[in-house]
């Protein structure tokens, strides 16, 4: 019954990363690095996983925590460690923490740059990223601050209790140096802030710029080519999309570095 029946799943290339690029652009931040990085972003992955001596998906997590908006920093409850962490080998993960964030340094600054932008709703006033005191994305959602301001709270309320249970452990006594090592590290961590995360904010804005990309390429598809799977970055269609179609849509929504491939299954 089936055998006439194609798929096509088709998928835009880091699309994170491609809207990362244009929230810097439009917020007038440099983006020489992530440009380069759309150019080629497997030769960038392959670097690092040499330098690091992790697999793929390691590095890939890595970067997901850098450009979602993560702190650049090794510490042990940040996502770049988690990422990249050696289970039973503090030391080795601090490591490869450290040896990743050299190797993506120039993204820092910029990053920092437009956290400062999207955490000060006055600075997103001329840029369109706000609407009635709240972030607006690119399908017109909004975000609510106060409700980001309550998970803040619960979030520092959870650190506190986390250090507070590590100290008492290394109070108690008895631990071999590892485990001290890495109860030193939760102590020594950093609370989370108080307005909540960036990269709340940083992931709302990117999934509205993504979803306004998708749907607005689906809305040009021809009636012989449907649509049976809608996903984040992309969807899975009876027949690739035309090459014209998506070169329209990266006009549109100004996103000039991006890929829209066909996937296996």
């Amino acid at each position: 019954m089936y055998k006439d029946v194609t798929f096509c799943n088709q998928d835009i290339v880091s699309s994170g990363v491609n809207m990362l690029e244009k929230l810097m652009r439009d917020a007038g931040i440099d983006t020489a690095w992530l440009v380069s990085y759309l150019k080629d972003p497997e030769k960038y992955r392959q670097d690092l996983m040499k330098r690091i001596g992790v697999d793929r998906s390691a590095i890939k997590a890595a970067l997901q925590a850098v450009t979602n908006g993560g702190v650049f920093t090794p510490s042990s409850s940040g996502a770049v460690y988690k990422a990249l962490e050696e289970k039973g080998d503090p030391d080795l993960s601090y490591q490869r923490a450290n040896d990743f964030l050299d190797g993506v340094k120039e993204l820092e600054k910029p990053m920092k740059k437009l956290g400062k932008t999207l955490m000060d709703l006055e600075k997103c006033k001329p840029l369109g990223w706000c609407f009635r005191g709240k972030l607006k994305n690119a399908i017109g959602q909004h975000y609510d601050v106060v409700e980001e301001r309550k998970a803040g709270d619960k979030k520092r309320q959870a650190a506190r209790e986390r250090k507070a249970l590590a100290q008492k452990e290394l109070d108690d006594g008895g631990l071999n140096d590892t485990r001290k090592k890495y109860l030193e590290k939760v102590i020594a961590d950093k609370l989370p802030p108080l307005q909540g995360r960036k990269g709340q904010r940083f992931s709302f804005m990117v999934m509205g710029m993504e979803q306004s990309f998708i749907l607005r390429l689906i809305e040009l598809l021809p009636p012989d080519n449907p649509v049976y799977v809608l996903k984040h970055d992309g969807f899975i269609s009876k027949l690739p999309v035309k090459q014209s179609l998506v070169d329209q849509v990266k006009d549109e929504c100004d996103l000039p570095h991006l890929k829209f491939i066909e996937e296996e299954m």
